[in-house]
């Protein structure tokens, strides 16, 4: 799988992931997805995403 689609490929790799919370999840699944649009960028850019998706998460 490329890594020019980038939400499959985050989604693919960490959907299984314990993190005990299926909200969680989503957040690590979005946060690689971010991550490895912007591969090369330093983290503080990479992490960078939509910043309404990130504040469902915490409602």
């Amino acid at each position: 799988m490329s890594i020019y689609h980038h939400s499959q490929w985050s989604n693919t790799h960490i959907e299984k992931a314990n993190t005990g919370d299926a909200r969680r999840t989503k957040c690590l699944i979005e946060t690689a997805a971010d991550m490895a649009r912007r591969s090369g960028k330093s983290i503080a850019l990479s992490c960078q995403g939509d910043e309404e998706n990130r504040k469902e998460l915490t409602d």
